[in-house]
């Protein structure tokens, strides 16, 4: 799906912005969790008028991880690896991926996922973070630049 080249590159906050649009079906999908572990602190003195111990701090995080095989309309595969996005398809629904690039040359990063099956819509909330404050002041801009994927998504 092509996408009109007057919206294929975008100025947002001072950076540009590439967008390019997938069409696919689902052929397969799989998720699994990573979790991270670690800790520090501790440790301390006791003497005869007494002592001090710091407590251990242990801070974990769990990322969801999913990859996603779309079959685009040319027959060629297509792999999405997305992290804590959670994009729930079955095998055979027609997904249209936005994909946001923030140089002409690298690959794209997923954007925003709509299941046309479902009607279900998943924006990576982490991109449009990272993005905001990469590339722009205003706390508006992780919300401008999912409200333009959708634009784009829906060739307006």
């Amino acid at each position: 799906m092509g996408i009109p080249e007057h919206l294929r590159t975008k100025a947002i906050g001072g950076a540009s912005f590439h967008f390019d649009v997938l069409l696919g079906r689902v052929a397969a999908e799989k998720k699994w969790s990573e979790t991270r572990v670690w800790g520090g602190g501790g440790g301390g003195h006791v003497g005869r008028r007494g002592g001090n111990l710091a407590p251990v701090q242990i801070r974990s995080t769990i990322d969801l991880n999913q990859e996603i095989w779309l079959d685009l309309p040319d027959g060629s595969p297509y792999c999405l690896q997305m992290t804590n996005m959670n994009v729930q398809a079955l095998e055979g629904h027609p997904l249209t991926v936005v994909l946001v690039r923030t140089r002409s040359k690298e690959q794209g990063r997923v954007g925003l996922v709509c299941n046309l099956a479902t009607g279900a819509q998943f924006d990576n909330s982490a991109l449009c973070l990272h993005l905001a404050k990469t590339y722009a002041s205003s706390p508006l801009t992780a919300a401008a630049l999912s409200l333009l994927a959708v634009l784009v998504a829906g060739g307006i």
